[in-house]
């Protein structure tokens, strides 16, 4: 591990000295201009959603770059056509409950559709999978509104100009006729990232058209969750991404940072190859052979004394972390981004440790079979525990059990998980699930008792 770690550090090294000896000067955002001018009243400006978003009550701020670190889930994010994004931030960012809406065709949004498990094609003119056209013009699409989504209220007919098609399992909210969408709303979390593909259908001439406008009104009516006024924040073109939402820490730093700086830098290299005269490349390649050996040399011959044995037996004893009962043990293991997208293990070991609380408290966990049926167990908890409530309180709590009782009825048990291969529960339902036992056991006293029990062995 040490030595891996030094030999990460050298090429760090390796890469520093290169991008000073071939790269001049830094890379700088350029202002945007033309295209998506946020200032502009022409055609293909941005002036007219701003305004619409006023009509609204939605204070649209303008921002020229785009700092993770500040940004808050209480106010939703518009990204429209970036040269680049950062995906796994945003993603965390949206797991958190933010709301996000990427307005983009053939821009830099594809590492976060790919997060989002969203293909994106481009296709060329004449060959989208629809069949009806503005004027027979075959990059203007008209796309009529099918089904029920807050994105379509009052909305009839959509046209779309150049258009990307986007292909996911789950169903668009705007659909081509014969294959592919141009609109996703994609549940992320506890929040929800919204996908347009086509960033032109935002631009003064487009909202004009058809129901266009009413469309982007609803848009961000859906973005502000219902809250007026509302305050959102619009990024658009090239603007530099910077900081991090969320842990992304490696042993170099915010590891999306590095990504894009060696991206960065394969690009300048790659472009100095095809522009440096033949004998200036072999001057400089034999330099950077040079720093090259000479780094390697400095792993494989440590120039300091090692450390003694009993040191790493230290760290590792440091590394190691207090035991976890079973459940925290799956949810840690899933939160923190493993690929099994299936929480039906942490529900069932939730469901042992509630209902051995929950029924014991209301001295039913010895009847075993004999036990009675949810709805008198529920009439139960509730003339133990909901008496001091008002009316309406009292019949919400009491729903809120009856589901969350039938919804553990139908749970098997951790020994079954995986013989029972129907059995399936996302992250959200994982979170909400997790979130009323705690409400339900609070009420009762006994969310300290769960809390102890959750952080030892089980």
């Amino acid at each position: 591990m040490i030595s891996s770690r030094r030999a990460a550090l050298a090429g760090c090294v390796v890469v520093c000295v290169a991008l000073s000896f071939l790269v001049g000067g830094d890379a700088r955002a350029q202002a945007q201009g033309g295209d998506y001018d946020v200032s502009s009243g022409d055609w293909n400006g941005l002036r007219d959603f701003l305004v619409l978003a006023d009509s609204e009550q939605v204070e649209l701020v303008v921002h020229r770059e785009l700092d993770l670190d500040t940004i808050s889930v209480d106010e939703p994010l518009i990204v429209v056509y970036p040269s680049k994004v950062r995906a796994e931030s945003l993603s965390r960012y949206a797991i958190d409950g933010g709301r996000v809406m990427v307005v983009d065709d053939f821009g830099g949004s594809l590492p976060l559709l790919e997060r989002l498990d969203i293909q994106r094609l481009e296709p060329m003119r004449g060959t989208l999978p629809h069949d009806e056209f503005l004027d027979n013009n075959p990059a203007l699409p008209v796309i009529r509104a099918r089904g029920v989504h807050p994105l379509l209220d009052d909305v009839q007919i959509i046209v779309a100009n150049h258009p990307a098609v986007l292909f996911n399992v789950g169903g668009p909210v705007l659909s081509y006729s014969a294959d592919g969408g141009l609109v996703y709303d994609m549940n992320l979390g506890e929040g929800k990232i919204v996908v347009v593909g086509d960033a032109s259908m935002i631009i003064n001439h487009m909202i004009l058209i058809a129901d266009n406008g009413k469309f982007w009104r609803n848009s961000l009516r859906y973005l502000c969750d219902g809250k007026s006024p509302c305050r959102a924040h619009l990024y658009v073109g090239d603007f530099p991404n910077k900081g991090s939402y969320g842990e992304s820490e490696g042993i170099f730093g915010d590891s999306e940072e590095v990504s894009e700086k060696v991206e960065s830098l394969n690009a300048s290299l790659a472009k100095l190859m095809s522009s440096v005269p033949a004998e200036k490349l072999l001057y400089y390649l034999g330099i950077l052979l040079s720093i090259g050996l000479a780094a390697y040399l400095y792993t494989v011959f440590p120039l300091r004394k090692t450390r003694v044995y009993s040191a790493y037996i230290s760290d590792a004893r440091a590394a190691m972390h207090p035991p976890q009962s079973e459940f925290d043990w799956n949810l840690t293991r899933f939160v923190h981004g493993a690929n099994a997208m299936n929480y039906a293990l942490p529900v069932s070991i939730l469901k042992e440790l509630f209902e051995e609380l929950f029924l014991t408290e209301l001295e039913l966990w010895e009847r075993g079979r004999d036990r009675p049926k949810i709805p008198e167990i529920v009439e139960l908890f509730a003339q133990r525990y909901l008496d001091v409530f008002p009316d309406d309180e009292r019949r919400k709590i009491s729903k809120q059990l009856s589901e969350l009782l039938a919804t553990f009825a139908n749970v098997p048990t951790r020994h079954r998980v995986f013989l029972d291969s129907d059995t399936y529960f996302s992250e959200r339902d994982l979170l909400r699930i997790h979130q009323r036992s705690l409400e339900i056991l609070d009420l009762m006293g006994l969310k300290d008792t769960y809390e102890r029990r959750t952080r030892s062995d089980i």
